[in-house]
């Protein structure tokens, strides 16, 4: 039998301030976080906001623990001062906050008095809801952390201005998501789409961010060139019931097919010809990682960072643009070669540092490091 640690492991709380339920932090943290060696990290994950029992549980399958919280937006000073208590008490060596705005000050700075030596702050999109709090609290935010982590260039520059900050990508497993001619094939028969039917896809929740309107439009262009067209929305929130009205406004009932949320979108990427994401605003959209990992042409709005564009399967356009020109981007993108694309798609994205188990190791590495707690475990026999 081998060791199991030589010293005591590093104790690690990741905080996601958006709620542990179906969304692109949570499965950014669960990808990062279920590759970590247990036997020398001690990690576990809070959130006090909209939390789902099924991805509690994944977290709790893959050997991360789990914190429920009060309530972040409700019951603020309660999350606060129970927060404060267990950094204080659990004695954590790095906090690591997910979020989207300058209110993380408010897990960071709990975490300071607590006396926790790495706090880290990690900002996942180029703007936020709450614009008010967000200014009022970022002299606070900025006295917070110690590290400043961005999913890209935009969305570090928007939240730490001049400040340092470093980049770490959104990386993704590449085989995963690899192009599959098969699969394409049994999930296009599955889907009901005949050989030359038009699959157009689309990837988020349901609310005002990803733009759901604007692409119901685009595809009710698409559809005035191409009847039999569908649209495949994967998904769920708030907004759902709005976006239903409009399919029906717009006629669209036979087009659209709503997925809601599904487990095996990787399979259901490869039924597709073109993906679109319209959003009004982002940071590094882990969807449109994934669609060029498949080998999926994209068109995306200008609102998004240039940086997610690994590939030449991207088109950027604006939202000021009519929809007629969205639709002939969609149709002219449909004729790339996917089985030639899927093989630079591949390579491009290792090249690009999408590849989570490398960008896993590296976080590891790095905790070793800001801790200067370089622990060695002997293999499993």
């Amino acid at each position: 039998m081998g060791n199991s640690v030589l010293q005591e492991r590093i104790k690690i709380l990741v905080i996601n301030t958006v709620g542990l339920n179906r969304n692109g932090i949570t499965q950014v943290i669960f990808d990062y976080y279920s590759r970590f060696d247990m036997r020398k990290y001690d990690v576990c994950v809070g959130s006090g906001e909209q939390d789902s029992e099924e991805v509690r549980q994944m977290f709790r399958d893959a050997g991360i623990k789990v914190r429920l919280l009060p309530s972040r937006r409700q019951k603020t000073a309660g999350y606060v001062l129970v927060l404060y208590r267990l950094m204080a008490r659990e004695k954590y060596d790095i906090i690591h906050v997910h979020g989207n705005s300058a209110t993380m000050a408010m897990e960071l700075m709990a975490a300071r008095a607590a006396g926790c030596p790495v706090r880290i702050a990690h900002v996942h999109n180029s703007t936020c809801d709450a614009r008010r709090a967000d200014r009022l609290m970022r002299p606070a935010f900025y006295r917070s952390y110690t590290d400043a982590y961005a999913c890209g260039q935009m969305a570090g520059e928007w939240m730490y201005g001049g400040r340092n900050f470093r980049t770490v990508k959104n990386g993704r497993s590449i085989r995963k998501f690899s192009y599959d001619p098969a699969v394409r094939l049994r999930m296009r028969e599955k889907c009901g789409l005949g050989p030359d039917t038009l699959a157009v896809g689309h990837v988020g929740n349901f609310n005002e961010q990803k733009n759901h309107p604007f692409l119901l439009r685009v595809f009710q262009k698409i559809r005035e060139r191409q009847p039999d067209a569908k649209l495949f929305l994967a998904g769920y929130g708030h907004c759902e019931g709005s976006v239903r009205a409009l399919v029906k406004e717009l006629e669209l009932e036979d087009g659209v097919v709503f997925l809601g949320l599904t487990d095996h979108i990787q399979d259901l990427l490869q039924a597709m010809d073109v993906m679109v994401l319209p959003s009004r605003h982002e940071g590094l959209p882990l969807v449109a990682v994934e669609w060029q990992m498949a080998a999926l042409p994209c068109v995306l709005s200008d609102a998004i960072t240039e940086e997610c564009a690994f590939t030449d399967l991207v088109r950027f356009l604006s939202l000021d643009e009519r929809y007629e020109k969205w639709a002939d981007t969609v149709l002219e993108m449909r004729h790339r070669d996917r089985a030639r694309d899927a093989l630079l798609a591949e390579e491009l994205a290792g090249r690009n540092g999408y590849d989570i188990e490398k960008d896993a190791a590296w976080l590891m590495a790095e905790f070793d490091r800001r801790t200067g707690r370089i622990l060695h475990c002997s293999p499993n026999p």
